[in-house]
């Protein structure tokens, strides 16, 4: 597969860098390096976007629903945000449109490519747009452009945040969320349990290998560690949205990792009880050397 070199940083345009661990999944290697003048971390090098995720997109929507059947609660973030046209970008197993619907955003949907998510919803009267965002016409401007857990995979990040200022209402609401790098819990991730991927770290080298050698492991490997272009902190992705005619408004909180149904009862109960007491203390500035936010939460608007 062709890479694509990224000779300057995507913040500042800064050219020293250094290098935090490099990952190979089978000939498929990237380094992730951090900007020495903006402390921005991205991939050195990244994969074509269309190649990387078309092939496994068609079954997405399938497998996150039987990865993860239950659902997710968004409400907490939903409820911070005015009702009105609403437009997620990759919704992937579109449990969040749904949810938006059903507290009566005007929604509309888009994906990179079809899938099996996207005909199902679809069949629910739920609006679907297929292709690079950046080149759809929805013929209309919408209050509100949210995407969860997708702007560290966008690798031309400055040309998706232009599009999306143009998709916005003057008064809309660019709303984020994303992985937090520069927490506690990051450490704590191994704990959890992943079908698709283990971690062998051999001489500052992190090596990726599918638990089944089917190619369709292969290409979720390939996706979850060279799709995030960018880990992000609190800091960084405020400079590099606000760069493209922004502004942040709100940066809500955060919530810890959950292990979901993996790692038997005893250990879900205590892990994430320990996660939500650790959250409040947070939250209450006794830990304040500590980030515990497993995803940053952003509201930015219009410049």
């Amino acid at each position: 597969m062709r890479k694509l070199a990224v000779s300057e940083c995507p913040l500042c345009s800064g050219k020293k860098r250094k290098q935090l661990r490099v990952s190979r999944v089978g000939a498929f290697e990237s380094a992730l390096v951090q900007c020495e003048q903006c402390r921005l971390k991205y991939l050195d090098r990244i994969y074509p976007p269309e190649k990387l995720y078309a092939e496994h997109t068609i079954t997405r929507g399938e497998m996150l629903e039987t990865l993860r059947p239950e659902e997710r609660n968004h409400d907490d973030y939903l409820k911070e945000i005015k009702k009105g046209s609403f437009l997620e970008i990759g919704f992937g197993d579109g449990k969040l449109l749904r949810r938006a619907k059903k507290l009566g955003f005007d929604v509309v949907g888009n994906e990179i490519s079809d899938s099996g998510a996207a005909r199902r919803l679809r069949k629910e009267g739920i609006p679907i747009s297929i292709g690079d965002v950046r080149n759809v016409s929805f013929n209309r401007k919408f209050d509100v452009v949210f995407l969860s857990h997708v702007i560290e995979h966008l690798h031309d990040v400055g040309s998706y945040l232009e599009a999306f200022h143009k998709l916005l209402k003057q008064e809309g609401r660019l709303v984020l969320l994303t992985p937090n790098y520069n927490n506690l819990f990051r450490f704590l991730l191994p704990l959890q349990r992943d079908p698709f991927r283990k971690f062998v770290k051999k001489d500052d080298v992190v090596y990726v290998s599918p638990k089944r050698s089917d190619g369709e492991s292969l290409q979720w490997c390939k996706t979850l560690e060279f799709g995030h272009v960018f880990q992000f902190e609190k800091p960084t992705i405020k400079k590099l949205v606000e760069k493209h005619g922004f502004s942040l408004l709100k940066q809500g909180s955060g919530r810890g990792p959950d292990l979901g149904k993996g790692g038997g009862l005893i250990k879900r109960v205590i892990f994430n009880s320990v996660t939500n007491l650790l959250l409040k203390l947070f939250d209450n500035a006794v830990l304040k050397p500590f980030d515990l936010q497993y995803e940053l939460f952003l509201i930015f608007g219009k410049k």
